[in-house]
């Protein structure tokens, strides 16, 4: 693989750590797609110069695309969507901490089982990131 993807999935991952992005990332997710204002009003502790940032940067990063547009006022509104390449998955479980070694075990398995595939036509490199953490 080039240097150039290694680094834009890098980047991804990066851009994915921030808290801000995050919770527009799940917000989209939620709801299927959204407008910048229709975030501002559902998350108003993030300044609405810093929402139209990190908008700006998702979009840029690929994460989320515009998938509409509509006039409103003079201005044109967008509306985004995640990426058919990103998948969001937050959930909290009750779990003992030998329930959850079971569950990390799982996972692991899962993850072996397709780490080992070598590269063909139809497949490319998908980076994928758990974090766990106390609730």
């Amino acid at each position: 693989m080039s240097r150039k993807k290694e680094s834009g999935a890098d980047d991804a991952q990066k851009l994915l750590l921030n808290q801000v992005r995050h919770r527009i990332l799940q917000y989209i997710d939620h709801h299927g797609n959204a407008t910048v204002r229709e975030m501002s009003e559902a998350l108003k502790d993030i300044p609405q110069a810093t929402l139209y940032r990190q908008v700006k940067l998702l979009n840029e990063s690929g994460l989320i695309n515009v998938c509409g547009q509509r006039q409103v006022r003079g201005t044109l509104e967008h509306t985004y969507s995640l990426s058919d390449r990103l998948l969001l998955s937050d959930a909290s479980m009750m779990m003992s901490d030998e329930e959850f070694a079971e569950y990390m075990a799982d996972i692991k398995s899962l993850t072996s089982r397709y780490a080992g595939n070598g590269p063909n036509a139809e497949r490319r490199i998908r980076r994928v990131t758990l974090i766990s953490s106390p609730a």
